[in-house]
This record gives C-alpha cells, structure tokens and sequence, in this order.
C-alpha cells in the first residue's frame, strides 16, 4: 500500500471522525457509524464517505447478510504513529523534544509517577541501544582500519 495513500492529512474533518469511529470500535456498519456521530449526515452520506476512505485505503469491507461492515487497513498502533508523526510535524516543527517538554508542562495533564518512571526506562533503553549499536559502529570500523593496514 502507498503510504501517500495512507496519510491522515488527506483526510477531510468528517473521514477523520468516521475513522475514530472505526478504530475504537474495530469494526463498524454505516448505520452504527450514524449513530455514533455528531451532528449526522444522512446514512447515504456515511456510505458516501466509507466508499471514499475505502478508495483511499484506509478500510475495507465484508459483507454480512445485507450489510457492509468497514474495519481499518491497518492496526491502532500503525495509525497512531502516522498521526503522531502528523502531529509533530504540525506543531511542533518535527521535534519530539518540543511536543514532550510541552506535555510535561500542562499541568492539565495527569501524569502517575509509574508512568513517569517508565517513560525514564524506555528513554533509558534507547540511550543504551544507541550506545550499543555505536559501539558495534565503531568496532566494525576498527576492523576495516585494522583489515587495511595489514
């Protein structure tokens, strides 16, 4: 599948929501879908729009009875990612540094000390396998210079 294809900012405000839909609920009919939304448009308008996200790749069907139920292409967390990324680049100029001092700023935002605490363990990790492949990266420099001079 292009990942043109699959890119979140080709996704007008109502995809979007219809989109949030499926994803919380894994699968959905366009009748469940007119339930869920605000402010609906009409059940021709929903599978007007689930036709289009499907053109665009975004779900599929499968016939059940008479009716068409849309789950996503791809998982929650492949999704997420694509919009984070989305999100970074948006507003926050690419930078993950700027989006997490930003989060750890609002003190709106409720954060446990387990989470904190492991959100310092994963960091932790990535340090630790940046090191690690370095490392690797300058030893098998070493051994290439070592190769040459022999």
């Amino acid at each position: 599948m292009d990942s043109k294809l699959l890119d979140p900012s080709t996704l007008s405000r109502r995809e979007r929501e219809i989109m949030l839909i499926i994803y919380r609920y894994g699968s959905a009919s366009a009748l469940q879908i007119c339930e869920k939304l605000a402010d609906s448009p009409s059940k021709t308008a929903v599978r007007t729009f689930l036709r289009i996200l499907e053109r665009k790749g975004f779900v599929k069907h499968k016939v059940l009875g008479n009716t068409y139920v849309y789950s996503p292409t791809t998982t929650t967390e492949q999704a997420a990612q694509r919009s984070l990324r989305l999100l970074l680049e948006t507003f926050f100029k690419g930078s993950l540094l700027t989006a997490v001092k930003c989060c750890l700023n609002d003190h709106k935002l409720i954060l446990p000390d387990e989470e904190l605490h492991e959100i310092i363990r994963q960091v932790q990790r990535r340090l630790d396998c940046g090191k690690a492949s370095y490392m690797g990266l300058n030893k098998e420099k070493q051994k290439a210079s070592d190769a040459s001079i022999s």
